[in-house]
Formats: C-alpha cells, sequence, structure tokens
C-alpha cells in the first residue's frame, strides 16, 4: 500500500535508511525508533508497527520508575496514576501489577545484571561492603552486598548488588556461606577482593575469615560504639537524654504544646522545627 492511499503514513516519517533498519519519526509524539525495514515497508498499518514499540518503551519506562523510586508495584492500579496516564497517553492502557511483577520487572533486572556483571569483570580490584539487620516492621532479617571500584578513567564506582532475605540464625557460618553463594552469583573472584568493610559483629568477623576474605570495621560503627559506651558510662547524661526525650515526646502527643512551641519559634525569630 502506498504513502498516498493510506493516511496513516502521514504520521511517520522516515528519516534515514541503514541497511536493513530504518530510523522512523512519529510526528505524534515527537519520538524516534529503529525498526526494521521490512516489517515496516510489509506493514499493513504502519501506525500499529510503530505504536507497538511506543507502548513496549511505556511499558519499561513505567517500570523503572517502580524501580528507582522504590514504588510499590501496586502503584500502577492507583486511580490517580490512570488518570494522568490516561491524559497524557489517552491510547495507553497501563498493564496490571502481575505483568510488571512476572514480565517487566524481571526482565529489567536480568539486563541490569548482565551489565553489572560486565563492568565487575572488568575492574582489576574492588572493595565490598555488607551488612546483616532486621527490619522492625516485617522482622525478616536481610544480608546486602555493595561493590566499590576505580574505573578506567579513574572515577569512583560502585553497585549495591544484593539484599538477600537471611534466615535462621545469623552466626559466623551462615555469614560465610551466604557471602559465598553472592559472591559466585556474581561472577566475583575471591582474588580481586581488596577487603571487605563490616561492622564489629563477631559472627561478621568470623563468617569474612571462614570466607577467606580480607576484612576491615567500619570506623563510623566504631565511632558510634565508642560514643553510646560515653552516655552510658556516664549517669549524668543519662538522665539528660532521658529528660529530653519526654519532652520531645509531650510535644509530640499534645497539640497544644506543639502550638505553643511553634509560637515560641515565631517570637524569637527562628525557623519553626516540629
Amino acid at each position: 500500500m502506498s504513502e498516498k492511499d493510506n493516511v496513516a503514513w502521514s504520521l511517520l516519517e522516515c528519516i534515514e535508511k541503514h541497511g536493513d533498519c530504518l530510523k522512523i519519526k512519529c510526528n505524534v509524539f515527537n519520538k524516534e525508533f529503529i525498526v526494521s525495514r521490512k516489517g515496516y515497508e510489509n506493514a499493513i498499518c504502519p501506525t500499529n508497527f510503530v505504536f507497538s514499540r511506543l507502548i513496549i518503551e511505556l511499558h519499561y519506562a513505567i517500570g523503572e520508575m517502580i524501580a528507582v523510586d522504590n514504588e510499590p508495584i501496586s502503584f500502577v492500579e492507583k486511580a490517580g496514576f490512570e488518570r494522568l496516564m490516561s491524559k497524557t497517553s489517552p491510547h495507553y492502557k497501563v498493564p496490571c501489577r502481575k505483568y510488571f511483577t512476572e514480565t517487566i520487572l524481571p526482565d529489567m533486572y536480568s539486563r541490569v545484571k548482565e551489565v553489572v556483571k560486565t563492568m565487575l569483570s572488568t575492574a582489576k580490584w574492588m572493595s565490598l561492603t555488607s551488612d546483616v539487620w532486621t527490619c522492625k516492621e516485617t522482622r525478616y532479617s536481610f544480608i546486602s552486598l555493595t561493590a566499590h571500584w576505580i574505573g578506567d578513567n579513574f572515577e569512583r564506582k560502585s553497585a549495591a548488588l544484593s539484599i538477600k532475605v537471611f534466615p535462621g540464625r545469623h552466626t559466623g557460618e551462615a555469614v560465610s556461606e551466604k557471602l559465598t553463594e553472592l559472591l559466585s552469583f556474581w561472577d566475583i573472584d575471591k582474588i580481586k577482593v581488596h577487603l571487605l568493610m563490616r561492622d564489629n559483629g563477631g559472627n561478621m568477623k568470623k563468617g569474612c575469615r571462614l570466607c577467606d576474605i580480607a576484612s576491615e570495621s567500619c570506623t563510623i560503627h566504631t565511632l558510634q560504639l565508642v560514643i553510646k559506651g560515653a552516655i552510658k558510662s556516664d549517669k549524668g547524661v543519662g538522665i539528660l537524654l532521658k529528660k529530653c526525650r519526654k519532652i520531645a515526646t509531650h510535644i509530640h502527643k499534645s497539640s497544644p504544646s506543639s502550638s505553643a512551641l511553634a509560637q515560641i519559634q515565631v517570637d524569637l525569630n527562628i525557623p519553626i522545627k516540629k
């Protein structure tokens, strides 16, 4: 079908030709696409052929938003988001959360994982950071692993590799097993690891030792322990902090007291802090 016989062709413009591929500009959305020359020229409706690519791009853009902003996957089914999309892209139907959970996000993770693996493979040396903690809300325990290295142009690089559920007792043996598992998953050779930064927990020290990885305690964590120890050793400081906490709790729970505090700050011409 020629361009003159189909008004749909007027919505698209071929701006470059590269062998079997074409660069097409969509005049509706002002976007450019690289498409198969054969598929495009043989398409009964060229707009559907190109718009299908735009729809896929929107799927992945929403998936990226969920990942980058740490949004709940149910966000795609929120009324406000659906209204926004109906205004910005009236012809686009947002998929259900299951589609993002089972298709888009796993595919994005696989692609990013391969890119990160390639970056890690080119690093001559790297250092790691790891921590184990328990979420107060869910009571689940987790172990994390982050890699840090210097790029070819001497720029600092880092990648948050894993945050895995860590069930059971967090013994040194269990920590060692988890670290070994994570290093294997990311194809990291222990020979390339300069050291692993950890907290002062005995289980983390033992885990690194059993895993045959050099490790050092975090300076900030050590300072926190020193400060906490100093506070506990001075009864006067402890009493003062206890009184401050009682005052803060009272103001947060009492609307009149909170309003009075705000007025005092206004009278003193200082920034209002709740």
